[in-house]
């Protein structure tokens, strides 16, 4: 396992991810789009991975699979559905033991 992050580098990473987001019907290079809840988070986890990489992290990547029904604004029934789904995590230290 990677060291754990404290949780104000976790923040900056979060936010060096997040300063990516764009339309997902206007997807300029480099971005991530985050509003498009149907597919593509392989690739969204692939771009956060490599930027938290290059900014010195140590990212893993997490995986589920199942029948998974999440909300989302950003589908007009409000509702997706996965068979599978994948997201970066980092090991975050909260001042006791680390956390994922």
């Amino acid at each position: 396992m990677p060291p754990p992050v404290t949780l104000q580098r976790a923040r900056q990473l979060f936010a060096l991810c997040n300063a990516r987001t764009c339309c997902p019907c206007s997807t300029p290079v480099p971005c991530i789009p985050f509003l498009y809840p149907n597919d593509g988070c392989w690739g969204r986890a692939h771009e956060m991975c490599r930027l938290m990489i290059a900014d010195g992290a140590q990212p893993k990547k997490v995986w589920i699979q199942g029948n998974l029904n999440v909300n989302s604004q950003n589908k007009p029934n409000c509702l997706v559905q996965w068979g599978w789904h994948v997201a970066p995590t980092l090991q975050v230290d909260i001042g006791g033991s680390p956390s994922f």
